[in-house]
């Protein structure tokens, strides 16, 4: 097809899609919810829904056509702007009212802070969209994955992808690249790159919006800029094309939600949260893990009886724990038939799974690779560092709440599946750096906001018996 470059094919690209899904987040997060928040979560979710109608238009049969797609976003937004208009008069609607702001107060330092906060991050995000525009693909990921398959998309107007790829990565890379392409109705323009920038916009404005909910707005201020600061994080918006942004964009959505349903129990929520685990697994493969620890959290989250939680989950520690003694120190094999004469082995060399996995464990730990990336290593800023000193004194002084514990059991779990995996399936790429460095990303912004909302906390607290000390009435 004859290629002409379109701006403002490529602006609606972007902007439409990110007013359909933020008026599907008002529908979701009714109330006074941050407007940053709910635009969080509308550029991940109005994406989704570009890429659910390109499905349904191949699954059809029919040739993409951009602005046939761009009137069923608007179709959808309207639909979504007239049910929220419907169903707020509902009272069970505005459960989530309590998701409203801290009230707004500021000191002339506070002005000052803000100021140099708001300069460095629009240089950082001006320099960001500058190499995105000059610079062609660079990630290998990109060009020897899952890029040449979306030009083939982009070519043929469909799915269909003559060529084959490596299969590491899921459809949310590619069909987002492409809905850029359709827009530009270029395969060959960097431009078409821009949304890794706005992902990387959004992660910072749900960490920022996020913190608004219950904490004040220098420090949610100093939040937001503390993710987009996070050099790792630039790099993966900068060199555009990896698909962890996505993933980690995904996650912390995902999480957030789950927070913010236990504190305004809501089913559209667990909707929301639902859709973001599926978008995790859609990422790529290491999706799979944070699919499953968002599932978790929600689980943890919506149970009732939290007696019968604990007594189950403790059993199935303690019967992995006794599985992995077993294989691992009784150099026992364990062994599931399967039919057809298959079966699932367990051993201390592999895992056998027919048709779907044989991975070969490996003696080598990630431990070390895993201090010197966060300790060690410049990627995350002092995060981590941050983090432990935030929840050693929220331990300390029984402080934790359920907004401490869902962000503590998500970043720990995902830690873990990072330790393992990069332990006894893949050790080269946490020796070399290539896998592991990325794989943390996408627990960073969780890290940085669960920091501060507990530095936030510790103020508060400290305020409050300076004005109220013991012994008061």
């Amino acid at each position: 097809m004859t290629e002409d470059f379109s701006a403002i094919g490529l602006t609606v690209a972007i902007l439409l899609p990110w007013l359909t899904g933020t008026l599907l987040a008002r529908l979701a997060l009714w109330g006074e919810c941050p407007l940053t928040l709910k635009l969080a979560h509308g550029y991940l979710l109005g994406n989704f829904a570009t890429i659910v109608l390109i499905r349904i238009c191949d699954a059809l049969g029919w040739q993409f056509s951009f602005w046939g797609i761009c009137a069923s976003l608007g179709i959808l937004s309207i639909i979504a702007l007239l049910s929220t208009s419907i169903l707020r008069s509902r009272p069970s609607f505005n459960s989530t009212q309590i998701l409203k702001p801290e009230p707004v107060r500021l000191l002339a330092w506070h002005w000052f802070v803000l100021t140099i906060l708001l300069g460095l991050t629009l240089i950082q995000v001006f320099a960001i969209a500058q190499e995105i525009i000059l610079r062609p693909t660079f990630p290998w990921d990109a060009w020897r994955g899952w890029e040449p398959k979306t030009i083939q998309y982009f070519t043929s107007q469909s799915l269909y992808a003559e060529m084959f790829t490596i299969g590491n990565y899921g459809e949310i890379s590619p069909q987002i690249h492409l809905w850029a392409m359709l827009g530009a109705n270029s395969s060959t323009s960097p431009s078409t790159h821009l949304p890794w920038l706005f992902a990387f916009l959004a992660i910072g404005l749900a960490i920022y919006g996020q913190c608004r909910i219950n904490c004040s707005f220098i420090a949610s201020a100093i939040a937001g800029a503390a993710v987009m600061s996070l050099p790792y994080l630039s790099i993966h918006a900068a060199l555009a094309g990896y698909a962890d942004i996505w993933l980690a964009l995904a996650f912390t959505l995902g999480i957030i939600t789950v927070i913010n349903l236990s504190q305004a129990k809501s089913f559209r929520l667990i909707i929301l949260t639902l859709i973001y685990a599926y978008i995790c697994l859609q990422s790529k493969r290491a999706g799979f893990g944070m699919s499953l620890i968002i599932l978790l959290c929600l689980f943890v989250s919506t149970c009732n009886n939290k007696k019968w939680l604990a007594v189950s989950s403790s059993a199935i520690t303690i019967g992995l724990l006794f599985l992995w003694g077993l294989v691992f120190v009784g150099k026992t094999e364990i062994t599931l038939p399967l039919p057809e004469g298959n079966s699932v082995s367990l051993t201390p060399d592999q895992l056998k799974i027919p048709g779907i996995a044989n991975f070969s464990f490996n003696e080598i730990s990630a431990i070390t690779p895993l201090y010197e990336a966060l300790f060690k290593f410049g990627s995350w800023h002092l995060t981590i560092v941050l983090l432990l000193l935030s929840v050693g004194y929220a331990i300390t002084h029984r402080t934790l709440d359920n907004i401490s514990k869902i962000s503590l059991a998500a970043i720990a779990s995902g830690f873990i599946y990072v330790g393992i995996y990069f332990s006894v399936i893949s050790p080269m790429a946490a020796e070399n750096h290539t896998g592991l460095s990325r794989s943390l990303l996408y627990m960073m912004p969780l890290c940085i906001y669960l920091s501060i909302y507990l530095y936030h906390r510790a103020i508060l607290e400290a305020r409050d018996k300076q004005t109220c000390p013991s012994g008061a009435p």
